[in-house]
C-alpha cells in the first residue's frame, strides 16, 4: 500500500478508545463530497478502500485512521470562466 501523505503519531498517554468506539466518533464527520456551494470539504474516510467501508483498521494494538479533503477551487475556477464567457458575447 503506498500514501501520499503519511503521518505517524506515537501518543504520550494511553489511548481510552476502542476502535468500535472510535469508529462510532469518526462516522460524526465521515468526508462527504462538496456542495455546489462550498469551495472544500474534509472528513474521515476509510484506510482499506475497497476492503472495506470501516473508518478504523486496528491491528496488533495499533489503529488507522485516514482523513480526505476535497478542494472544488478548480471546478469553481472553470464555473466561473464559462460564466464569463457566455456573459461577454
Amino acid at each position: 500500500m503506498w500514501f501520499k501523505n503519511l503521518y505517524l503519531f506515537k501518543l504520550s498517554e494511553p489511548f481510552a478508545l476502542t476502535a468500535p468506539q472510535l469508529q462510532q466518533q469518526l462516522e460524526n464527520i465521515a468526508f462527504r463530497p462538496c456542495a455546489p456551494h462550498e469551495e472544500a470539504n474534509i472528513g474521515w474516510t476509510s484506510p482499506m478502500p475497497g476492503a472495506s467501508n470501516e473508518l478504523t483498521y486496528a491491528i496488533n494494538g495499533f489503529m488507522m485512521i485516514c482523513a480526505k479533503k476535497k478542494n472544488a477551487y478548480y471546478l469553481l475556477k472553470l464555473l466561473m470562466k464559462c460564466y464569463k464567457r457566455k456573459f461577454k458575447k
